[in-house]
């Protein structure tokens, strides 16, 4: 799993050792030799001390209490080992975080979607809530409450977060679904209604090989929405860009003429990007007029007024548009 761009923690040279019947690998990052508890996770070992952990998290306290005073667990030396069951890149992430904090998952770094996927799996497992409220901060710079920050995060990225790929927007949803984060649902989903439904259905792969899948009811989700957001196209097209009354310092007769020929000559919906009503489209008016150079000055801001305003009220409608109740999702910019 890629990380964050940060500096490296001292690493230690692999080597092996036996536990009954099983060989766990040494991990090259998160050793230390003065620690008491080996976590085992997909057959990599990470020697860590129990009391680091405890105090950062309740989930690990708890386990090492009922584990290591049965005398249950297998040891190296004089070490228990306990076996874990996530895979070892999301256990490394983890502890690294643990152990490094801000020097390995830096807040001025822009963050790898899988690295922030795999924090929020596993602090919220964990129940590591300051690393599950930043990696949630960083994921909310993307799938954001602010028609604004969406479309500048499309044009040019966010600081705080790698641009996802279209099938990440499926794994933002389950983290979404996961923390109970309402807020992320809305733009995520919408998302998701910008890839095919073969691929939504066929879900995405984590780097561990495992596949998130929505759940049935955010599929429909997804599939009934293109429908709502293809329509809402077709409003803002017709009310937003087409209306015939002239700007109020208007005083010419052509421009009623020349925006309606432009209208029964150019589509508003753009083939291929039917539902990708809110992506940054610079000057919408030129696009849509072409050579329809005799609409004056006036006539041309007031479109763009317009259509600015239909489509910031169509963001404010997005859960409703996703069949979505967001409680604290604005309702104006």
């Amino acid at each position: 799993m890629a990380a964050l761009e940060a500096t490296e923690p001292t690493t230690f040279p692999t080597t092996l050792a036996g536990t009954g019947d099983d060989n766990v690998e040494k991990d090259t990052r998160v050793w230390f030799d003065d620690g008491n508890v080996i976590l085992a996770a997909s057959g990599v070992g990470f020697r860590v001390h129990r009391g680091v952990l405890s105090a950062a998290s309740g989930v690990f306290a708890d386990m090492f209490s009922m584990r290591l005073t049965r005398g249950e667990d297998d040891e190296i030396g004089d070490c228990p080992v306990v076996p874990m069951y996530d895979s070892a890149d999301d256990l490394r992430h983890l502890l690294q975080i643990l152990y490094f904090g801000r020097k390995y998952f830096r807040p001025d770094t822009c963050a790898d979607f899988a690295a922030v996927a795999s924090t929020i799996r596993m602090a919220h497992k964990y129940q590591v809530q300051d690393a599950l409220d930043d990696a949630l901060t960083r994921l909310k710079t993307y799938y954001t409450t602010s028609l604004h920050e969406w479309q500048r995060v499309c044009a040019d990225g966010s600081p705080a977060l790698q641009r996802p790929s279209a099938a990440e927007a499926i794994v933002a949803v389950s983290l979404a679904r996961l923390t109970d984060t309402l807020s992320i649902l809305p733009a995520a989903l919408y998302a998701c209604c910008q890839v095919d439904t073969g691929a939504l259905l066929r879900g995405a792969r984590l780097p561990d090989g495992t596949l998130v899948l929505l759940e049935p009811e955010d599929v429909a989700r997804c599939v009934d929405a293109r429908v709502r957001i293809v329509c809402a196209s077709g409003r803002i097209g017709a009310q937003a860009l087409w209306l015939d009354r002239r700007a109020q310092t208007c005083r010419t007769e052509v421009c009623p003429r020349a925006r309606l020929y432009a209208r029964s000559k150019i589509l508003y919906i753009t083939p291929g990007k039917e539902c990708d009503i809110f992506r940054p489209r610079g000057d919408v008016i030129t696009e849509m007029l072409g050579e329809q150079t005799e609409v004056c000055a006036a006539c041309r801001e007031q479109m763009a007024q317009n259509h600015e305003r239909e489509i910031a009220k169509c963001w404010m409608e997005l859960p409703e548009i996703m069949a979505l109740e967001v409680p604290d999702w604005p309702r104006s910019e």
